[in-house]
């Protein structure tokens, strides 16, 4: 595993963590390690956004106008 360090986080950010990691049983050090691994798991928004796009474009073109005029003459 990796060891991060991360210098100049606020006061008050260290402790609202440690104040969370406590009442959940868990050391800062694990607390923190497991909001990363969890955060990492998930998509973030860009990743989502991008497969939308990537999917959208595999998808037919549909021509709105057809649809309508189809629908104006009964065939639809």
């Amino acid at each position: 595993m990796a060891t991060l360090r991360i210098p100049n986080v606020p006061a008050s950010v260290r402790d609202t963590l440690t104040q969370r990691a406590k009442s959940r049983g868990l050391s800062l050090e694990d607390y923190i390690r497991n909001y990363l691994v969890d955060t990492c798991a998930r998509s973030d928004k860009e990743e989502v956004l991008r497969r939308i796009d990537e999917r959208r474009a595999s998808l037919p073109k549909i021509d709105i106008r057809s649809l309508i005029d189809r629908s104006d003459d009964g065939r639809f």
